[in-house]
């Protein structure tokens, strides 16, 4: 509730593969990334990413982006909230 991005933001795909499945819900003054992994197994995922890092909402992890990319480690059954 206290992100605009979630309750009012636009809607964009990034990702959707076998039990991967990414999506974006941007305003003007933010963004929130969706990320989840639905299989049974470990699941890396790269999302083009233009700032130099994302930071997880639910744990509080900051993850860096070099050369663009952002690549997550994610494990069976789990999800993230990505933030620039």
């Amino acid at each position: 509730r206290e992100r605009d991005s979630l309750r009012l933001g636009a809607f964009h795909w990034l990702y959707a593969s076998g039990p991967g499945l990414a999506f974006a819900r941007t305003t003007q003054s933010e963004s929130t990334y969706t990320v989840l992994n639905a299989g049974d197994f470990p699941l890396e995922l790269s999302l083009s990413w233009s700032k130099a890092a994302a930071y997880n909402l639910l744990s509080g992890q900051t993850y860096w982006s070099p050369n663009g990319f952002l690549t997550l480690q994610l494990p069976p059954r789990s999800g993230m909230l990505i933030t620039e």
